[in-house]
């Protein structure tokens, strides 16, 4: 009778652990790259096993599985940021190296948003945030100083201007760790190298809005920036800015806007569509 009562008793336990597992096998995550509040998402959930009399310790159990997997997660979404025009950082084989040799400092940037029951209660959902930079943007950076801003003469400056903005919007310009300003030809212009390491790391190349108007973008291109219209977009993943001939010579002749470029007070605004990258 007493090992009739164990035999049943393991089978049981067995059956709660191979569901459990089951469950997080099962977990679906989706990765959102939100451009314009510079972090990585990660939304994941898993069902709560049917199997299990005890309810609550089942989403408890559920809840810790999908927790335990975070780190799995995150080296997973980390793969997926457009650094440049040309790569994701798993497109890499130097970044991918770089951030996965980080990943324990890139997660304890990180916060835990939540982690809640559905209101179907059968499933559980947790959200995790990671800044971009510094905590993905550091590992790729790997200059100690910055390089002049080139410079153009024959250029006579009409007004200071307390930083530029850039409307790249009509021509579906997408968000990058590292975007680069180019001419028509491809030719290079401004890039990541020209900004101080620790400025580039704190706040980033640019910041990416859909909103000219809004406060983030005063804050950081000032009440009087230097317009200008994108004429296309460059590159595989759309990333690098195409500026005209008189707009590149405008801003690498005025002090005012090689110190905004130098300084990275440069305002890029995207399409509402391109806001946010989804995996």
């Amino acid at each position: 009778m007493y090992e009739r009562y164990l035999r049943q008793l393991v089978i049981a336990v067995l059956w709660c652990t191979v569901a459990t597992f089951a469950a997080a096998d099962s977990a679906s995550v989706e990765y959102v790259i939100d451009w314009v509040n510079n972090r990585l998402t990660i939304n994941a959930e898993a069902p709560v096993p049917d199997q299990q009399r005890n309810r609550a310790a089942a989403r408890q159990q559920t809840t810790r599985d999908l927790e335990n997997r975070l780190p799995q997660f995150l080296s997973e979404g980390v793969l997926l940021v457009t650094v440049d025009a040309e790569h994701r950082i798993g497109e890499s084989t130097a970044a991918n190296t770089a951030v996965l040799q980080h990943i324990a400092e890139i997660f304890s940037a990180g916060s835990r948003e939540y982690s809640r029951l559905h209101d179907d209660l059968r499933r559980v959902q947790l959200r995790y945030h990671v800044p971009l930079q510094p905590a993905i943007l550091a590992p790729l950076i790997s200059q100690d100083r910055a390089r002049p801003v080139p410079r153009r003469l024959g250029w006579t400056p009409r007004a200071e201007y307390s930083g530029i903005l850039i409307y790249a919007a009509a021509q579906d310009t997408r968000g990058a760790l590292l975007p680069r300003i180019v001419d028509r030809t491809g030719t290079v212009y401004h890039d990541y190298s020209a900004l101080d390491p620790d400025l580039l790391m704190q706040r980033g190349m640019v910041l990416y809005s859909d909103t000219p108007g809004s406060l983030a973008v005063t804050e950081r291109v000032g009440a009087s920036p230097r317009r200008v219209t994108s004429i296309a977009v460059s590159g595989s993943h759309g990333t690098d800015i195409v500026l005209s001939d008189e707009d590149i010579h405008a801003l690498l002749s005025t002090p005012s806007t090689r110190a905004a470029l130098r300084q990275g007070r440069v305002a890029v605004i995207l399409h509402p569509d391109h806001v946010f990258d989804r995996y």
